[in-house]
């Protein structure tokens, strides 16, 4: 949950932006997963790498806590695919959008 509380407007303005939260995160990690693979591909130590590049502008939740544990070969999701699923298909029905 987070720290704040936002009004973001009238009925299915907070799905919406829920959405909105969803499509960053899952950009994001999926950035992550790409880089850890070139530096594998490129011959560069991950974990070096990692450590490099998440105190900069690519640091990030995902970088910081998920990518050492994919490191590591644990790849056990943090989420139910039901959950993700709902997530994704509530807003495409909100007020026809």
């Amino acid at each position: 949950m987070g720290k704040e509380w936002r009004l973001q407007g009238t009925w299915g303005a907070g799905q919406h932006t829920k959405m909105a939260n969803q499509i960053a995160i899952a950009s994001n990690m999926m950035g992550v997963c790409e880089a850890l693979a070139y530096a594998r591909t490129a011959g560069l130590d991950p974990q070096s790498v990692l450590t490099s590049i998440s105190g900069g502008a690519a640091g990030s939740f995902s970088m910081s806590n998920l990518a050492p544990r994919m490191l590591k070969g644990d790849f056990k999701p943090g989420f139910t695919s039901s959950t993700s699923s709902r997530t994704w298909a509530s807003p495409s029905t909100a007020r026809g959008r």
